[in-house]
């Protein structure tokens, strides 16, 4: 019963691939949440990004040169 074939092996790796991408390597997506929570979450955040733009082209944000890390 617990054992599984090549199949679906290959889905249970596929969708952690996916996971993987989607949560981009943070253990509390990976493990702590569904795939489709990851996603809410993601779109939550974009959503609350004033210019998303400036964002994607490293003007704003931690990727930024204002950034100031501590």
């Amino acid at each position: 019963a617990g054992l599984t074939g090549p199949e679906e092996q290959e889905t249970r790796e596929g969708r952690a691939r996916r996971k993987h991408y989607l949560a981009r390597g943070a253990c509390r997506y990976m493990f702590g949440t569904s795939a489709a929570d990851v996603i809410e979450a993601l779109r939550e955040a974009i959503a609350g990004v004033a210019n998303i733009e400036a964002v994607v082209k490293g003007q704003e944000g931690h990727s930024s040169s204002a950034a100031v890390i501590a």
